[in-house]
């Protein structure tokens, strides 16, 4: 119903913001980490929104990410998490981060959020594994500090690249990001790679 809301901040709490559209306070749900990267006080922003109807009312969540919002969709989708667990489960996890987790099947670090046991952890391992793209995810929060989202193409290029070669994709994604900088071409960032690597 709602793709996303612009306005001005009017309050944050715990979790909570309040924007200020035309006159008309709407009460969102957000992460911790996204609530951490907002404006302040009446500052303006926009936030993409996931709006949900309730047996006992309504609730919107907003993020500041397609991305995050993306990966909350994908969580609710499994069997057992619900909006506000997969909310709990993005403020506790960076949403990059919680990725990379399902990716390699760590559930230890799923586990870490309240209300997550183990066989819940399985389960969203086994139903979005195949759903997660690395390079969208996992390139999104851990470029290098020298590189700019500019590199991206060159990043995706150079980890194609490897990927053929035989490494790992999340392997060479790794090493891709750590050796890119700015303007580094993906020819650059595989001879880096494999500079470092020895290989």
């Amino acid at each position: 119903m709602f793709s996303y809301i612009s306005g001005k901040i009017a309050s944050k709490q715990e979790n909570l913001v309040i924007i200020d559209v035309g006159g008309i306070g709407y009460e969102i749900t957000v992460s911790s980490s996204t609530l951490l990267d907002l404006s302040a006080i009446y500052e303006d922003v926009k936030l993409y929104t996931y709006f949900q109807i309730k047996e006992d009312g309504v609730a919107l969540y907003g993020f500041l990410s397609q991305l995050e919002r993306s990966m909350f969709l994908k969580l609710i989708n499994v069997s057992g998490v619900g909006p506000k667990i997969a909310i709990t489960m993005l403020s506790n996890i960076k949403y990059t981060d919680l990725a990379n987790a399902i990716i390699c099947n760590d559930i230890n670090l799923l586990t870490n959020t309240k209300g997550i046991g183990k066989k819940t952890a399985e389960r969203i391992i086994l139903e979005l594994k195949e759903k997660i793209n690395p390079l969208e995810f996992i390139t999104a929060g851990n470029l290098n500090a020298n590189a700019t989202a500019n590199d991206n193409n060159a990043i995706t290029e150079a980890v194609n690249t490897l990927t053929q070669l035989g490494i790992n994709k999340l392997e060479a994604l790794r090493l891709a990001r750590d050796v890119a900088k700015k303007d580094s071409t993906a020819e650059e960032i595989i001879l880096e790679v494999f500079k470092s690597s020895g290989k």
